[in-house]
């Protein structure tokens, strides 16, 4: 028995794993848990029994997922302004760092109702943002290191 569940965990953890890295849109297409709830291999004799609590919780993370593809990362807070002409200094702080720093990712924002925010990277790790950052911080000496959702949708 022991073996069998220790299986049935091995398979729907590597199913998540596999399932987290294909890129999910619409409707389940592909969807891994009936596939292995549908599978027979004639050589062995298993079955596989899934609980309804846990297809309602597969499908919710998948749901919740779609919804949010983004995860936690790092980025670099260059500019943060209010005032009458903090649009056009953002605009044009914007514009230096990208002549400077062809093919990074930058966002300029407005938050809060009052300020304009530059934040540039997507970086998954703290040494990737680090790397990033002693580069950055030469041109721009008042910029620092955010925790923050990153969006990984088009890597």
């Amino acid at each position: 028995m022991k073996k069998n569940t220790l299986l049935f965990l091995i398979v729907i953890l590597q199913g998540f794993m596999v399932f987290s890295q294909a890129q999910v849109t619409g409707s389940i297409h592909g969807d891994l848990l009936e596939r292995l709830k549908d599978y027979r291999d004639p050589k062995s004799e298993i079955t596989v029994h899934v609980d309804s609590l846990i297809r309602d919780n597969y499908y919710k993370h998948i749901i919740y997922n779609q919804k949010d593809p983004g995860v936690m990362g790092y980025r670099i807070r260059i500019f943060r302004d209010s005032g009458t002409d903090a649009r056009e200094r953002a605009k044009a702080v914007l514009s230096n760092f990208l002549t400077k720093f062809e093919g990074e990712d930058a966002d300029l924002r407005y938050v809060e109702n009052t300020d304009w925010v530059i934040y540039v990277g997507n970086c998954r790790t703290r040494s990737e943002v680090l790397k990033l950052y002693d580069m950055v911080k030469v041109d721009f000496p008042y910029s620092f290191i955010v925790s923050q959702k990153i969006d990984v949708s088009d890597e």
